[in-house]
């Protein structure tokens, strides 16, 4: 393969910047997603009248092939802490979960971790943009005590259209799963179990056959190194270990115990739980961003000499067993480029799975240079192909359009990131460009 031509560009929208108590985009929020010719865009508006972290309003983007992007629909009055994500299960129905708080709070009261309920939006898109209904999620238990934040997720069944929902509870901080079907009638509900909490959930089904990849999130355990890091950092908590949660069959089982993917722990490193996708074959494809050691302070601290390394790894599962973990990327410390903790997996039209990832590096000025590249995930040898590169102060994650909320598989590769004060910006990149 060799590029022929570079991504196409647009900026979506510019959102009120935000500060460390308003999050606005949650890890994996599907902040992008495509139905037919018109891709859809979700986001959320910080409220700069409004302290807390529940201070901000979602918003919903569409454009249609060949168009601009419009605002199609806002809540102003619905103050959350994040935006929705973004599910399309057919019948013309545009589905957004949100977690709005259960009572509106004074202007001048901060807000953390308000009391909420879990919904679901469901928009009519049939002859436009209309929400027909707001309904909540069936959980198993009535009276969990659900909180806003952003540890929940989503998918779309990709064969019979069934909804896999997550959320977390409080006080216990314990995640809980509920399955419906496309109507939302529900079909099972019940609780994740992890070894310690197991947040930033990705999943993927296939006829009821469900893969939940879980990253730690846990205050540092090593006493030792939680100390020095507090001299540096007010931010206590790691992500060194990704457990998998499996079901055979989710209408029938429970998901098995988790088990562990991959994990940094002993070199006091990060992992990020990327994307993961089914291929054509039935297996399962997951990607993840291993860092060996997580900050250059703690490496000069316990790790002398020791190279700082980042690796794009793809492991590939096959009846929730492992078969095999393959490096599809890696930057040492002093290359030209770093690996950013950014990418996912594009399913192309015939099947054909893609990663796209972003790489880093510092420019002039104190600007940062972002790259995106992409290759295909049974080709590991070839080298990756840049599709787009960018000069600027980056926000935020880079998100793609997903089959897991229930996008179909395309040749057109769209991407969506932060940039500068806060624009939203949006490419797209034909798989066709590449021979």
């Amino acid at each position: 393969m060799s590029r022929k031509t570079e991504a196409g560009l647009e900026k979506i929208c510019s959102l009120n910047p935000w500060d460390s108590n308003c999050p606005t985009h949650d890890y994996q929020a599907s902040h992008l997603l495509r139905v037919g010719d018109r891709v859809f865009f979700s986001t959320a508006q910080r409220l700069t009248d409004r302290e807390g972290m529940c201070n901000v309003y979602p918003m919903l983007y569409e454009k249609h092939d060949g168009g601009e992007w419009q605002l199609v629909w806002s809540d102003e009055n619905a103050y959350q802490m994040d935006a929705g994500h973004l599910l399309y299960a057919g019948n013309d129905r545009l589905l957004m979960t949100l977690n709005p708080p259960k009572a509106r709070y004074p202007k001048d009261q901060r807000t953390f971790l308000a009391p909420c309920t879990p919904v679901v939006c469901v928009f009519d898109i049939s002859g436009g943009v209309n929400l027909i209904e707001v309904r909540e999620i069936p959980w198993d238990k009535p009276d969990y005590p659900f909180k806003s934040h952003a540890y929940r997720s989503s998918c779309v069944d990709t064969v019979n259209g069934d909804l896999f929902f997550t959320n977390i509870h409080y006080p216990e901080e314990k995640h809980v799963y509920s399955l419906t079907d496309t109507n939302l009638r529900p079909i099972h509900a019940g609780a994740l179990e992890f070894p310690e909490r197991g947040c930033y959930h990705n999943i993927a089904m296939k006829n009821g056959e469900t893969y939940l990849f879980a990253m730690q999130d846990i205050i540092e355990p090593n006493e030792e190194w939680l100390e020095y890091n507090r001299r540096t950092s007010d931010f206590d908590y790691v992500f060194r270990t990704v457990y998998l949660n499996y079901s055979l069959d989710i209408t029938r089982e429970e998901l098995r115990p988790s088990v562990v993917v991959c994990s940094t722990a002993d070199t006091c490193g990060t992992v990020d739980n990327l994307d993961c996708r089914y291929d054509a074959g039935g297996d399962m494809l997951f990607m993840a961003h291993e860092r060996n050691i997580s900050v250059d302070y703690m490496r000069d601290r316990f790790f002398p000499g020791v190279p700082m390394v980042s690796e794009l790894c793809l492991y590939r599962f096959s009846g929730g067993e492992m078969k095999e973990r393959t490096v599809m990327d890696r930057a040492e410390e002093g290359g030209e480029w770093n690996l950013s903790y950014n990418g996912f997996i594009h399913t192309a039209a015939n099947g054909e799975l893609y990663l796209v990832w972003a790489r880093v590096a510092p420019a002039e000025n104190g600007l940062s240079r972002m790259a995106f590249f992409i290759k295909k995930a049974d080709d590991p040898r070839r080298p990756p192909y840049k599709i787009l590169e960018r000069t600027g102060t980056f926000s935020y994650r880079v998100f793609g359009n997903k089959v897991n909320h229930g996008a179909q598989p395309s040749d057109l590769v769209e991407i969506f990131w932060t940039e500068g004060s806060l624009d939203c910006m949006y490419a797209s990149f034909d798989l066709n460009a590449l021979e």
